[in-house]
């Protein structure tokens, strides 16, 4: 399980663009987003930067 502290998240478009950015590269991971907590917990098999790169990508800041 990896846990990210994602910035600029707000509704779910946000919420639905991580998932599909996530699900672009491991199609079996399972994505939980709280919005409250800025947090995006991860379940996969790739390592913790593939999986932030592919946040970055979509427009979020992954600290």
């Amino acid at each position: 399980m990896h846990t990210f502290k994602v910035s600029g998240m707000g509704c779910g478009s946000c919420v639905a663009k991580i998932t599909t950015a996530i699900h672009a590269i491991d199609s079996n991971a399972s994505v939980n987003v709280d919005l409250s907590q800025a947090q995006v917990k991860i379940e996969s098999s790739l390592a913790y930067e593939l999986l932030a790169s592919a946040i970055k990508n979509v427009g979020f800041d992954v600290q």
